[in-house]
């Protein structure tokens, strides 16, 4: 069903993907009650849609493996170590059914390409709700102290949609790479080391998977990286504000990661190491079941005596639902890459050059935040199986 604004035409399935990425993006964090009327209607339309054509309506893989997931930290509620974070519960809910109902709306590139518009334009709502509400008075030579989100979040979102920039060039125009600019700085300026890294890894995996495999390109990709790596570095260590805001937690953070030096700025980074030690060993203790969604919060905090999350979704699963969980969270992420990089012929699709580039952030992502209680993450992961595995190259075997 179509319809038009003026010149604007529209369809259900475009309402629905604002519904669902502006929602889990941007609305979640101006409205948080707006978003959860976002998220119902979406779900209502997919309900209405299922009674329509019931016999029609298929699981796609991950779907299954995240719903199964869902299953097993429902479950896990039983034998939790604490208490169980219902809120968390219901929203891993819904992720679950925007990963079931998602991969009924891409069936061809262009529904990437009004996703990745959808997505881009949602992040730069969000950067300038977050710019207003600071008021650009106050953004000075100092790190950004966002209370609407947390800053580490905010730049691994600007990095997401920086690959949807590069792609939107590539597929319509080259004024799509505008935005990159601006991305850049919000990241520097809101302090995340994990937005920074992000930014280079995503950027770097789409150029050069998108040139042309030869010994000269590959020559040539590795000077234009060096190059960028070298720019950014030299901004982040002699531009003083840059050096202040990000670039002095960031070398602590090479200093601590391959020197174990600490310093009070690398604060974080080695609160984040004890984090990964005593979840393993609780993990090694209760490796089967694990110790009940969102817990390893209150087993930290029972030894550190700040309750908080493990900035980490590996120890997170590791530790809340066990090596069972972690098999039903993370596998499919495995199988879709190991299918992607099966597939080269196909790396001439700007789609497949996209998904490598999102997939690979992702698991660097994983490493530096907790993403399974994300539905923007889920919806990611579901975008990236559509591309591989679902109908927009359907011809392939996948």
């Amino acid at each position: 069903m179509k319809f038009c604004i003026g010149k604007i035409k529209f369809s259900i399935n475009n309402i629905l993907m604002i519904l669902l990425f502006f929602g889990s993006i941007c609305m979640v964090y101006i409205n948080n009650i707006l978003y959860k009327v976002m998220i119902v209607i979406y779900i209502l339309f997919f309900l209405f849609y299922v009674i329509q054509r019931i016999e029609k309506i298929s699981i796609a893989t991950y779907g299954r493996w995240y719903s199964a997931f869902f299953i097993w930290t429902a479950l896990s509620s039983f034998w939790v170590y604490e208490k169980i974070n219902i809120e968390m519960l219901i929203v891993i809910a819904m992720a679950t059914i925007a990963t079931i109902s998602l991969p009924h709306y891409i069936t061809s590139y262009k529904d990437i390409i009004v996703i990745a518009k959808i997505i881009l334009i949602s992040t730069i709502i969000l950067a300038a709700y977050i710019v207003s509400v600071i008021g650009l008075e106050n953004i000075s030579l100092e790190r950004l102290n966002i209370d609407v989100i947390n800053s580490n979040r905010f730049g691994i979102y600007l990095a997401y949609a920086s690959g949807f920039c590069l792609y939107l060039a590539d597929k319509e125009d080259k004024r799509f790479l505008l935005p990159l600019i601006p991305f850049f700085l919000l990241i520097i300026i809101s302090g995340s080391k994990s937005g920074i890294l992000l930014f280079i890894i995503i950027i770097g995996i789409y150029y050069v998977v998108n040139q042309k495999i030869s010994f000269i390109t590959i020559i040539k990709s590795l000077i234009i990286i060096s190059i960028t790596l070298f720019v950014i570095m030299w901004i982040l260590k002699n531009v003083s504000w840059a050096y202040e805001i990000l670039g002095e937690r960031l070398f602590d953070f090479f200093n601590v990661l391959f020197n174990s030096a600490t310093s009070v700025t690398g604060r974080s980074t080695t609160m984040r190491e004890d984090m990964i030690e005593i979840g393993w060993n609780y993990f090694k203790k209760n490796p089967l079941w694990g110790y009940g969604l969102d817990n390893f919060k209150y087993i930290y905090g029972s030894l550190r005596g700040e309750i908080t999350y493990a900035h980490n979704t590996y120890i997170e699963v590791l530790v809340d639902t066990g090596i069972i969980g972690f098999i039903l969270y993370f596998y499919p992420r495995v199988y879709v890459g190991i299918k992607l990089m099966r597939r080269k012929d196909l790396f001439k699709e700007k789609e497949i050059v996209l998904a490598l580039a999102l997939l690979g952030g992702m698991f660097f992502a994983d490493a530096v935040s907790v993403s399974i209680n994300m539905i923007y993450e889920q919806c990611l992961m579901t975008l990236i199986y559509c591309v591989i595995c679902g109908k927009i190259y359907a011809k392939y075997k996948c």
